[in-house]
């Protein structure tokens, strides 16, 4: 049985799992790892309210409608 190598994940990276930015193609392979159990990813606590901050300067700029915006606030809860 192999062990799924830890990887720490910032917020900047969450972001990436959902909204198209530069080196988002390399966050989502990882994101790919981590449900397929290769990877185990690690997250300060402060993850949750910056990536729903990240999601609202969004909103707030009308870079993203709030129809999407609030029901993505929603998704570190699917995170792996």
């Amino acid at each position: 049985m192999t062990t799924a190598t830890p990887v720490v994940v910032d917020t900047s990276v969450a972001v990436k799992w959902f909204f198209d930015e530069p080196h988002s193609s390399q966050a989502r392979r990882l994101f790919d790892a981590c449900r397929e159990g290769i990877t185990r990813p690690l997250a300060p606590d402060l993850i949750y309210p910056e990536f729903a901050n990240a999601v609202w300067r969004r909103i707030v700029s009308d870079r993203l409608d709030p129809d999407i915006g609030a029901p993505a606030i929603k998704m570190p809860s699917s995170w792996p």
